[in-house]
């Protein structure tokens, strides 16, 4: 009985589909990693670098596959465990930020909703924070240890998390005007 179960839930599915998603999440994982954990900027404002990580998990969210984001920020994170880059702190950030993405279920439209892309890249952000400030609290160590006060970090994460959406809904229209164009056989 189960596996005839599980031979009619797998029964449409292809193996090129199967090899297609990996890759997806394969090369969202990548970009994760050389956004997250290669590229740093000696700017020293807290969140700033969302602006590079926030469009990969967003775009990796919008993907059709259910659950993309949270595999692209896992298998990135192993990524970066490999590459000696990551610590447990930066690994429960990016996963509390890509189960917000996936929370927001951006890959199940068809249409690309500019205010619940927005929205889910500052969340994300904000879910990275609070991921942060529960680990301050946890270990007994004051708030204000980084120096900022909570309130402008607040404001800082939620700005770059937007910041960071405008970038993927950029990456998103492009994408869809040059497949347009080249569908209409506009494109040489």
């Amino acid at each position: 009985m189960a596996h005839e179960r599980a031979s009619a839930t797998t029964a449409g599915i292809k193996a090129h589909d199967v090899a297609r998603d990996l890759l997806a999440v394969l090369g969202f994982s990548v970009a994760l990693v050389i956004a997250r954990h290669v590229i740093h900027t000696p700017i020293g404002v807290p969140g700033h670098s969302a602006v590079f990580w926030i469009p990969v998990l967003l775009l990796a969210g919008r993907y059709r596959m259910p659950g993309c984001a949270v595999a692209c920020a896992t298998c990135g994170s192993l990524f970066g465990m490999g590459m000696g880059d990551l610590d447990a702190m930066k690994i429960a950030g990016v996963l509390a930020a890509s189960a917000t993405v996936d929370a927001f279920g951006l890959g199940q439209r068809k249409r690309v909703n500019a205010l619940l892309l927005l929205a889910a890249g500052a969340l994300a952000h904000v879910a990275k924070l609070m991921t942060k400030i529960l680990a301050t609290v946890v270990a007994g160590a004051p708030l204000n240890a980084v120096g900022v006060p909570l309130l402008p970090s607040l404001g800082l994460y939620v700005s770059f998390g937007l910041i960071g959406g405008v970038i993927a809904l950029a990456v998103l229209y492009a994408w869809t005007r040059l497949s347009r164009a080249r569908g209409s056989g506009d494109a040489a």
